[in-house]
């Protein structure tokens, strides 16, 4: 009997060994390793138990194996979860450890035991929450310092307590203090370069909406910024990039509302990129509304979160209702999407490219959160970030080759319209012309034919007033001419642009109307349509001055021909445009400026109180577009 009772006594003590070996973890003063399947657990569910209360359940061994894993992960949850390891320095020297935790909405507090686990020797607490300055290790991480000296070993319980969240999820390594430190440094510089990527498209983006005004950029700039600061969230490095004054408020928004933000852009770049109004109005329609829903959504969701960050009930009532808005908003997104490839819409495939590594990372990640397997990262620092970037440079090469594509079919029409209309108004001022001289030569041998039969039939009158008749008569006749070369300048195949217009100018010689006028230049080298139209330039812009400068006692009048220009000026010294009725924006002014701009030249009005300039310039070199030719 007392041999059975002593075995049993050696077996009760090889099973406590185990018990306790099993959650030893032995570091030897080298790299970072798992620390998971080194710790055993206890669920707190009436979340009232203090460390004294749980070091009694610790000796009775009501902790559980944790079983091994890549992460802690109890899913949504109301509890607090105890965890227990004992930890050993096997190497002959002492070493400082590090205990570091990656996810944010927990709070973490470490207890060290003394040899008999029944007293703490030491506690140490730390929170996402907390700022760079107020954590016990500065880093992203939230970390314990564990000093351990020659082959020393130290227990410690870990206390998690959600804040914030409901789901009890984190990844958690252990390792000497110096090496986890690189090791942070280049994990944090290499994502650095994702983060600068992200601000400079940030950046770009908003460059290209306030120049180029298309709405597309806009929206790219808010998806971008949602993904940065999802990204800042989700690797934690927050932290680094805000201001402690900043991170306080930052560190209460929870990662589904930078969600909300990325459905929402990533919506409204769908609509713009692919056209989606244009295509699919009614389906566009639907999805914009509940978008809209969606924005809102965020919005209460946000301010809902933080009326009790500590209730887990009532948080996760509120995110699934939440979810449920995403949930919903994601389908019909892929709907929109079935239908735009269904229907063969313009650009979906290259939508459907830009976002086929982002669609891949969600698969990979939505696997791994449901503990559905275990799949590595395959692009470092993450899938996720990658298959951001990747979506990002793709959709603005493609939406900026696109729009490159669309603005050279833009100006190709508008030159296309622009030589039609340069065609039209050449067609245009040949028939008025033709219709001009048509009217002088029928005015001339129909009315000039009426007065000479008229002359002849008063002459053999004999009336008493023949001398009186004849000045009339003349005085008609000379009216009648100036008509005529005002309808149809004759003189301008005869006598050329500077004589005609120096003919024409006559007729003001008994007037109170100062006029002179200036001639520079080979008038050879004007065309002979360009010469009819300087003409008529030339006759609006001496009306007007005629007509309308009241005040006026001089009018100058030059023209200058260089060997690639013609310069036309009409200088008169009334009362400007202040002074005078608005007929800049008149027939007369039209026709001139249609004249101007056919032949591609420039139309210039300087008005003052001394007076108005109008002054005219037309290239000579350049090809004329007329019908003449």
């Amino acid at each position: 009997m007392k041999c059975y009772r002593l075995l049993w006594f050696v077996l009760l003590l090889f099973e406590g060994h185990i018990a306790f070996s099993m959650n030893t973890l032995k570091l030897n003063g080298s790299g970072d390793q798992d620390v998971i399947e080194y710790l055993s657990e206890f669920a707190d569910c009436s979340k009232n138990l203090s460390v004294k209360e749980i070091l009694p359940i610790y000796k009775r061994h009501d902790f559980v194996q944790t079983p091994a894993s890549r992460v802690i992960n109890r899913g949504v949850t109301p509890c607090n979860y105890w965890f227990v390891v004992t930890i050993e320095n096997t190497t002959a020297s002492f070493h400082d450890y590090l205990w570091s935790f990656y996810n944010d909405g927990i709070q973490f507090t470490l207890y060290e035991l003394d040899a008999s686990a029944e007293q703490i020797v030491n506690q140490q607490t730390v929170a996402h929450r907390n700022s760079l300055m107020q954590r016990l290790v500065p880093l992203r991480t939230l970390s314990f310092q564990i000093p351990l000296g020659p082959h020393e070993a130290k227990t410690f319980l870990l206390k998690t307590e959600l804040r914030g969240r409901q789901n009890l999820y984190f990844p958690t390594r252990i390792g000497v203090e110096n090496e986890m430190l690189m090791s942070e440094i280049q994990f944090s510089f290499l994502l650095g370069r994702y983060y600068g990527f992200f601000i400079f498209a940030t950046l770009f983006n908003l460059f290209l909406y306030l120049i180029l005004k298309k709405r597309f950029y806009g929206v790219m700039v808010g998806y971008i910024a949602s993904l940065l600061a999802f990204n800042l969230m989700e690797y934690l490095h927050d932290v680094y990039f805000l201001p402690p004054e900043i991170y306080v408020f930052w560190s209460k928004i929870p990662k589904l509302v930078f969600l909300g933000f990325i459905l929402f852009f990533n919506v409204k770049v769908f609509q713009h990129f692919t056209l989606h109004r244009q295509f699919l109005p009614v389906a566009n329609r639907y999805l914009g509304i509940l978008n809209r829903v969606l924005l809102i959504a965020t919005l209460i969701f946000l301010i809902l979160h933080n009326l009790a960050p500590n209730n887990p009930g009532y948080l996760h009532s509120v995110q699934v209702a939440f979810v449920s808005v995403l949930l919903a908003q994601t389908l019909l997104l892929v709907i929109n999407i079935a239908l735009a490839v269904w229907k063969r819409t313009k650009y979906i495939l290259h939508y459907l490219l830009g976002n086929s590594l982002f669609i891949v990372s969600l698969i990979l990640y939505t696997i791994n959160a449901l503990n559905l397997g275990d799949i590595p990262v395959l692009v470092a620092p993450g899938n996720t970030i990658f298959a951001f970037s990747f979506e990002i440079v793709y959709l603005m090469i493609a939406f900026t080759v696109k729009y490159k594509r669309d603005f050279d079919h833009f100006t190709s029409e508008i030159a296309q319209g622009e030589k039609k209309r340069a065609r039209l108004t050449a067609e245009l001022i040949m028939v008025q012309e033709n219709e001009r001289q048509r009217i002088g030569q029928d005015v001339h041998d129909g009315i000039g034919g009426t007065l000479h039969s008229l002359r002849l039939l008063l002459e053999n009158e004999g009336l008493k007033e023949q001398t009186a008749i004849h000045e009339i008569l003349g005085d008609i006749n000379h009216e009648f001419r100036r008509l005529i070369h005002q309808v149809s300048p004759k003189k301008l195949e005869d006598s050329g642009l500077f004589g005609c217009i120096e003919y024409d100018l006559k007729r003001y010689e008994c007037t109170a109307m100062e006029i002179t006028c200036e001639f520079l230049g080979d008038e050879s080298t004007i065309p002979a349509d360009m010469k009819m139209n300087v003409f008529r330039i030339y006759q609006e812009l001496l009306n007007n001055a005629v007509k309308h400068a009241k005040t006026a006692t001089s009018i100058f009048v030059s023209l200058s021909v260089d060997n690639d220009q013609l310069r036309l000026m009409v200088e008169d010294n009334g009362t400007g445009f202040d002074g005078r009725t608005k007929s800049e924006g008149g027939m007369g002014m039209g026709n001139i400026r249609s004249r101007v701009d056919f032949y591609g030249g420039e139309f210039h009005l300087d008005s003052s109180a001394n007076g108005l300039v109008a002054i005219i310039h037309l290239p000579l070199l350049k090809k004329q577009i007329s019908t003449y030719d």
